[in-house]
């Protein structure tokens, strides 16, 4: 019974977060643009929502995430401590990759210089040093990825050679 309440709660929860973002989605491209402001740029009139609406979710999604990652450590926790501490181990080396790759970003606004002068008011030492820590992030994590899955393949096939 639990099993098919959570499904039910689930799958309307993602229903109903389908249709919104539709219906957002819709009203943000045929709600009309505006093309006196930035010439030759169509800019939509409804960006804004959108904008809102996308800021939501990702809260939600956050929010959802660290809900759920909590009550299944502590459910682990419970069970095997090993497996526990092992998550958590994993957690903690993602916060402190973050943390270094935030560190080597590049917080110079002038090397962007070859931006827009609308463009450049955004260009602060924080979001430039995010927004590597972002790629860097991403560059590590792909070659993790990458290694992981060669290793597994190459140890798939050695322990398919013994036996």
């Amino acid at each position: 019974m639990a099993v098919t309440k959570s499904r039910r709660i689930t799958g309307w929860t993602l229903i109903v977060l389908l249709i919104i973002s539709a219906i957002v989605c819709l009203v943000f491209f045929f709600g009309g643009t505006n093309t006196t402001e930035v010439e030759g740029i169509k800019a939509y009139n409804q960006t804004s929502l959108l904008l809102y609406w996308t800021y939501a979710l990702l809260a939600l999604t956050i929010i959802a995430t660290l809900v759920f990652a909590f009550i299944g450590f502590a459910r682990s926790f419970k069970h095997n401590r090993k497996a526990a501490i092992r998550g958590l181990v994993g957690f903690i080396a993602l916060i402190v990759l973050l943390v270094i790759t935030y560190a080597i970003g590049n917080g110079d606004p002038s090397s962007m210089n070859m931006l827009s002068e609308d463009s450049n008011k955004f260009l602060t030492h924080g979001w430039l040093k995010i927004s590597d820590m972002v790629i860097y992030s991403c560059i590590v994590l792909l070659c993790a990825n990458i290694l992981a899955l060669l290793y597994s393949a190459i140890r798939r096939a050695v322990i398919v050679k013994r036996q």
